[in-house]
């Protein structure tokens, strides 16, 4: 790996996001110079002494850009820690550092606020203490280098309490912590990504109990969120989290930001470090220099894999810890708990629901949304309607788990310039501006008087139309998860 062109962190400058770059390696000098403006939001408090090199960076359907990269000591030129960062559409900004000295969690509001959460090492670097190595099983078979892996993401009220910051952007930044080890690793075409948010008041630990818990209440919500994996964060944790091994489902406390890049490891079927009573290859690895892969020791940024070399030596085993091999062999089983879902995905959190859910790549000035019953709202296109237009969704209420229709309203509009209409309108009164659809989705208690107070979660399935593309339409699925 070239770490020319890396970004200084004494001297970071302003300049403009990109919304795509380059997988794998580090980012050119056009890369590197577009995204320091996101490295400049983070600063020297997350940086440290480091130099930062771009891994990959992306745009969401809903405007939310995410970004990781490696910290690099400049004078060994060694990658040394990690660097994932979230920017919200209204502005806001979460970051995940992890570096030898520093790991913690680092939010600045779209003031420019800033509030940095360290995170105690121990439950990082060695989450899951007393789990016990399991016998062999067929991991997988084949060897897959592409794969989508779907990510259902649980909160409990607790984790919310805990956190600074927007919940999906935190879930994003999480994801993206193994996004960014599986790229180092040499695993490109495997990625994990989200496809829902949910929430529970119920304080679910980090420990065995909790971990079946929330695999019984996730797993059978496949059906509506066509998720694969079950991720849980806990603000109640005695270590940094726990998984299933060769199944889906992990929880992890909200306070141990590096614990589920490792407990998702162990999903795919790995192990911890080797220690001589189970020769098989789906161990972590630690070199004699004190590298310590995310399966042993969690301090840089890799799974292991014996042809990746780092400082000089190989960060793995073919015989005994090759975690690349692993996610090959598991990319296919991971990847297929669930149907993909082909179209648009979109999340709803309340309270910060009234910010508007930005559907990127829909660029037609009469773009609109409709839903795909009349039962929750109009299905067909009108040229105008008033903003606010009545849903009437059905959803699960987490304390008792019953179904029930919350009354909600949408609207639309062509970018922040134009003005909010009906969901379902399909003109714009924004002439000679670049259109960019943006959904907004409100719902509060007094438009739902005698419906229980807590949370309610669940899918709003809807079609986006274009009038100047006749019988055009791109599904799509917005989670929600609003507290009444």
């Amino acid at each position: 790996m070239n770490f020319s062109g890396l970004v200084k962190a004494p001297s970071l400058s302003l300049s403009v996001l990109v919304s795509a770059l380059p997988l794998g390696g580090c980012a050119s000098f056009d890369a590197l110079q577009a995204t320091t403006s996101m490295v400049a939001r983070a600063g020297k408090e997350a940086v440290g002494i480091y130099d930062y090199a771009l891994v990959h960076s992306q745009r969401t359907t809903q405007g939310y850009t995410v970004e990781g990269g490696n910290l690099i000591d400049r004078n060994k030129q060694l990658v040394k820690g990690s660097l994932v960062m979230v920017l919200d559409p209204a502005g806001a900004f979460t970051a995940i550092i992890d570096r030898p000295d520093e790991v913690g969690v680092l939010y600045v509001d779209a003031k420019g606020k800033r509030i940095l959460k360290q995170s105690p090492a121990d439950m990082n670097r060695s989450p899951d203490p007393d789990a016990k190595p399991e016998r062999a099983e067929a991991i997988g078979s084949g060897q897959q280098q592409v794969a989508t892996v779907d990510a259902l993401v649980l909160f409990t009220a607790k984790a919310l309490s805990k956190l600074e910051g927007d919940p999906v952007a935190y879930a994003l930044a999480e994801l993206e912590t193994a996004n960014l080890g599986l790229r180092n690793s040499e695993l490109p075409g495997i990625q994990l990504r989200l496809v829902g948010i949910t929430v529970t008041d119920t304080d679910h630990v980090v420990d065995a109990a909790g971990l079946n818990a929330i695999r019984d209440l996730m797993t059978p919500l496949r059906e509506d969120y066509f998720h694969d994996i079950n991720v849980a964060f806990s603000g109640t944790l005695f270590q940094g989290g726990l998984a299933h091994v060769r199944q889906w489902s992990s929880i992890n406390g909200v306070e141990a930001p590096l614990a589920f890049r490792h407990e998702v490891g162990h999903n795919a079927g790995g192990q911890h470090c080797y220690t001589g009573e189970l020769e098989y290859y789906f161990h972590g690895y630690q070199t004699a220099n004190g590298a310590h892969t995310f399966m042993c020791g969690n301090n840089v940024p890799y799974y292991s894999n014996p042809q990746v070399m780092y400082d000089g030596q190989a960060l793995g085993d073919p015989s005994t810890a090759d975690m690349a091999r692993v996610w090959r062999e598991s990319a296919n089983r991971l990847s297929n708990y669930s149907p993909a879902f082909e179209g648009l995905r979109g999340f709803y959190y309340s309270p910060l629901g009234h910010e508007p859910l930005i559907v990127e790549g829909i660029h037609s000035r009469e773009g609109a949304f409709v839903a795909l019953s009349e039962e929750v709202g109009p299905t067909q296109v009108v040229d105008q309607a008033p903003a606010g237009t009545p849903l009437q969704v059905r959803l699960v209420h987490d304390g008792d788990g019953k179904v029930f229709t919350v009354k909600m309203t949408a609207s639309r509009r062509m970018g922040p310039a134009c003005t909010w209409t009906g969901m379902h309108a399909i003109g714009s009164d924004c002439e000679g501006r670049l259109p960019r659809l943006e959904l907004s989705l409100q719902a509060d208690a007094s438009q739902n008087p005698g419906l229980p107070a807590g949370w309610y979660n669940g899918i709003l399935p809807l079609q986006v139309v274009s009038k100047s593309f006749e019988g055009s339409a791109s599904p799509m699925r917005v989670s929600i998860a609003l507290k009444l």
